[in-house]
């Protein structure tokens, strides 16, 4: 153990001996896991933006461990959500597609608290991670309040997540794993007084509007936890499933494995650690793995992530994929600051309506030189000087996805309410 994890650790000793000394069990921290859906990395304040959409997050961050280099493994919703709940990627676990729900013979981070003592709370803002989803195992509580609220472009999830959580902690059990999922700025953006940027009507000025609107209620979790003395106790971290696109690469939305799709804030505040940066690569996989160890418990075998709160986490290649056979199948590694980026149609259905839409994909291999090239716009896959670091990667990629991925175990079908939500949020034709 190095510096940081050592004060931690060591502090949790002391309170240790304390308490065996007048014959009481060691406590357990309260962990909370905020979850913002489709936040760009880039767009928040203690990311060196420049528009005011997160004093509260900005200022968590002045708090805790801020990684700057944090990544999802697939780009959306469900298969992003999966990775942080089983410590697996997504062609290990398997939630790839809307009609695919999460494996219940896999063990997530909610039944490992809870069969170690923890009283487990999950608040999903999305109809997907319905009761059928599987995405539910291991929580005490999953209320479907928000899932059922209506169109989701029209709900607003973050005051009803807010109004869930904050009335639970009123009776609530501790030790407690709370999962918060708050969706606003997925799109449709909408519109909220005191949050205008712009004139309020460009894409992006909506999207930076959703972003403070969700910052507000975190803020405000915050202010209520500290006045129910939980939050300098608490272990807190806050981060994205993945981010948004705004025509960086010809595309809107979040459809492509770029950076501002891959790229996700992910802050950790605990007990005993001090704020720091933390530049090595981390991803979604970590995430199960760090909250296991602060639990003080041992990782099962099924988790493949680290615990990254050591000062001496290793080098680590990151990979990333989604497979849509309805638009193109894409797959990328990231390591030593290169990218190395795959699209491949070859298994596309090009008569499908949905694929004709989308012109941008193309049978591509790319190569990126992140430390010169963080925005990705000079491809030097074929550039002679770049052969051996292309064939590292090469190789990487191919070692990782070679091989079958897991067996899909789909819904029977999908209730023609979700196939509509689906639908107004333009996944499906």
């Amino acid at each position: 153990m190095k510096k940081h994890r050592t004060i931690l650790v060591s502090a949790i000793a002391i309170v240790y001996v304390l308490l065996l000394s007048c014959g009481q069990p060691a406590p357990k921290p309260n962990i909370i896991l905020i979850i913002i859906d489709t936040l760009r990395a880039d767009h928040l304040g203690y990311n060196g933006y420049q528009r005011n959409t997160s004093p509260n997050i900005d200022a968590f961050a002045q708090e805790g461990v801020v990684f700057n280099n944090a990544y999802s493994q697939s780009g959306w919703t469900l298969p992003s959500i999966a990775t942080i709940f089983t410590s697996l990627h997504p062609r290990e676990h398997g939630a790839i597609e809307w009609s695919v729900k999460l494996d219940t013979g896999l063990t997530t981070i909610a039944e490992v608290l809870r069969d170690n003592g923890y009283y487990t709370y999950g608040y999903p803002a999305l109809f997907a991670l319905n009761e059928e989803s599987g995405f539910q195992q291991g929580f005490n509580t999953y209320p479907l309040d928000i899932p059922r609220m209506g169109k989701p472009q029209y709900t607003k999830s973050s005051p009803k997540v807010n109004e869930l959580i904050i009335n639970d902690l009123g009776n609530i059990q501790e030790p407690f794993f709370i999962w918060g999922h708050y969706y606003d700025p997925h799109s449709v953006y909408m519109t909220h007084d005191n949050f205008i940027f712009g004139d309020g009507k460009k894409a992006v000025d909506r999207y930076d509007g959703e972003i403070a609107y969700v910052d507000y209620f975190v803020g405000m979790l915050f202010k209520k936890l500290q006045k129910m003395q939980l939050y300098e106790n608490s272990v807190i971290i806050v981060m994205s499933d993945h981010g948004e696109e705004f025509f960086d690469h010809g595309r809107e939305s979040h459809y492509t494995l770029y950076e501002e799709v891959l790229k996700i804030p992910l802050i950790i505040k605990a007990p005993g650690e001090e704020h720091r940066e933390v530049d090595k690569y981390v991803s979604q996989i970590d995430i199960a793995p760090t909250i296991i160890n602060f639990a003080g418990i041992d990782s099962p075998e099924q988790f493949t992530g680290i615990d990254i709160m050591d000062d001496d986490i290793p080098n680590r290649p990151v990979f990333a994929e989604r497979g849509d056979k309805l638009i193109a199948f894409q797959r990328a590694v990231i390591d030593d600051g290169m990218k190395l980026y795959h699209i491949d149609i070859g298994q596309a259905d090009t008569s499908n309506p949905r694929f004709k839409k989308q012109e941008f994909y193309r049978n591509e291999k790319m190569l990126f030189a992140l430390t010169r090239d963080p925005a990705e716009k000079t491809n030097i896959y074929g550039i002679p000087d770049f052969t051996d670091i292309r064939n590292k990667l090469d190789d990487r990629f191919y070692n990782f996805y070679q091989g079958e991925a897991k067996p899909l175990d789909v819904i029977e079908q999908l209730d023609e309410e979700t196939v509509e939500k689906l639908r107004q949020l333009g996944y499906i034709e």
